[in-house]
């Protein structure tokens, strides 16, 4: 496959031109990052970059891991021959962007068929339906959580004079912490206006309860488009406190399991995989190819720790399932880490930590996978303001002092 990094999906998705160009901001994000796939793809794959590419880094990766994916530009765009692409987010602009650059260079390269039923499935609409249908089959479930659609201000309003609690409006077409609207002290001028800009674009919202977060994690599947769906693994992560993404947990299934249960019962755990299971195969298995991730919640509330099953549903690849496929495939199993993404508005103090932590903390290679040390899983140069990298062995406290978390 012809692995391709295009973060921001949903916005593109909303915007449905396939002249889209996203913000500079995104595109800064996509060209640091441009590698990361690389960490989730087979031998054969290829991972596209769009601008020059220091071979340098790859050449380095390729010594220490056989199996990592080549990269692949215009350049080089014979070796994309009778490859499919699969991108990190479907959207109507990455298909054009390939059919033009197939069509340029007359390559045999395989490109989905955009459907008309990504635009619903890309938003958070499914989220919503799948959570009603877990609220008909497990009891433990508090109908609470549902989320309110709203398509006005007024309706915003309403429900903020009908509860005396915290609430979290959500854009339809955004997630990893992006499109939301955070009413702590109800409704005042400032967020009246995010709300009347966020409805002007996308036309609806949801409206949930800010409940006392104890652990976020996810259930990683995959669809291949054909009917079937497969569980993946779990990933334990977590988010700052405006609900963006910073890094997730590297270590065994069996050990993120028993974090997992030891807040709710295996059983609770079990019955929901397997309701969640049966929504994507019904919603997803025949019109998507591709990684979906589940995002749910440990909460705490008066009768003790509860599980909130479908926060959000990402019909993507993701940071999760990027984790979960680094560590099985380039971690040592008896270690454990943390996978971190960050952005440094300062270059300079950016180049400064890499070269720090790659000296203090050396890369330890034992069986042909990562024992210790420090890791960027995407080339550092003096212009990198995202960065995505590992830091393995000790417990993950020490990982995490290590990287300044």
């Amino acid at each position: 496959m012809l692995l391709y990094f295009n973060p921001g999906h949903e916005t593109a998705v909303l915007n449905a031109s396939p002249y889209y160009v996203p913000s500079d901001t995104v595109l800064k994000m996509q060209h640091d990052l441009a590698f990361l796939p690389a960490w989730y793809g087979a031998v054969h794959d290829l991972v596209w970059v769009e601008r020059d590419f220091p071979m340098a880094y790859f050449n380095t990766m390729q010594t220490l891991f056989p199996a990592i994916p080549k990269v692949v530009c215009k350049n080089n765009l014979s070796l994309c021959a009778q490859q499919e692409l699969a991108c990190w987010g479907i959207t109507p602009q990455a298909f054009h962007y390939f059919e033009t650059l197939k069509k340029q260079s007359n390559i045999q390269l395989i490109i989905p068929e955009w459907r008309e039923e990504f635009v619903v499935l890309t938003s958070r609409q499914p989220a919503k339906e799948c959570l009603e249908e877990l609220l008909l089959t497990i009891p433990d479930i508090s109908p609470q959580l549902l989320p309110q659609h709203c398509n006005s201000v007024k309706e915003v309003e309403q429900i903020v004079l009908d509860t005396n609690r915290p609430l979290l409006v959500k854009a339809p077409y955004s997630s990893s912490g992006r499109g939301l609207l955070w009413l702590r002290n109800g409704l005042g001028s400032k967020e009246r206006e995010v709300l009347h800009g966020i409805l002007k674009k996308q036309l609806w919202v949801t409206v949930e309860p800010v409940v006392q977060k104890m652990q976020d994690f996810s259930m990683q599947f995959t669809s291949d488009g054909k009917g079937n769906v497969c569980f993946e693994g779990y990933s334990i992560f977590n988010t700052n406190d405006k609900g963006s993404y910073q890094e997730s947990l590297l270590q065994r299934q069996s050990k993120m399991e028993q974090t997992i249960i030891s807040f709710i019962s295996s059983a609770l755990l079990e019955q929901t995989k397997q309701q969640v299971f049966r929504f994507l195969q019904k919603k997803y298995a025949l019109l998507y190819k591709g990684a979906i991730s589940v995002d749910m919640m440990i909460y705490q509330d008066e009768g003790g720790y509860r599980l909130h099953p479908c926060v959000e549903i990402n019909m993507r690849y993701n940071m999760g399932f990027l984790a979960l496929q680094l560590f099985e495939n380039y971690i040592y199993q008896d270690s454990s880490g943390i996978f971190k993404l960050h952005y440094y508005r300062d270059t300079k103090t950016f180049n400064f930590e890499h070269y720090r932590l790659a000296q203090q903390y050396p890369l330890q290679i034992k069986a042909g996978k990562i024992k210790a040390g420090y890791l960027s899983l995407c080339p550092v140069e003096p212009e990198t303001h995202y960065c995505a990298y590992v830091m393995v062995g000790g417990n993950v406290n020490k990982c995490r002092e290590k990287l300044g978390c």
